[in-house]
């Protein structure tokens, strides 16, 4: 039974873990940028994605689409675990 639940769990952890969305800003030229969004300053916002970080203005968004903070937190372990997988193939 215990080993039954352990599969459970694992296998919800899982798909909660792939189905993971960050931040979603939708620009106004209809194009749309996926990330974490590091911080807002008064003239736009600074957005972490996989390779970087971008800044974006307030004149070219549209709306933004806001992760919660379990989203956030599996994102972030998505991009540490590519990180790791990228380092050890230069190896």
């Amino acid at each position: 039974m215990k080993y039954k639940l352990f599969l459970f769990t694992l296998f919800f952890l899982a798909i909660f873990i792939l189905d993971a969305n960050g931040d979603t800003i939708y620009l106004k030229n209809g194009r749309k940028i996926e990330g974490l969004i590091k911080k807002e300053i008064e003239d736009g916002v600074w957005l972490d994605v996989e390779s970087g970080a971008v800044k974006l203005r307030w004149e070219q968004i549209e709306s933004i689409y806001r992760s919660t903070p379990n989203e956030v937190k599996a994102i972030r372990q998505q991009w540490l675990r590519l990180e790791k997988s990228k380092e050890s193939s230069l190896i």
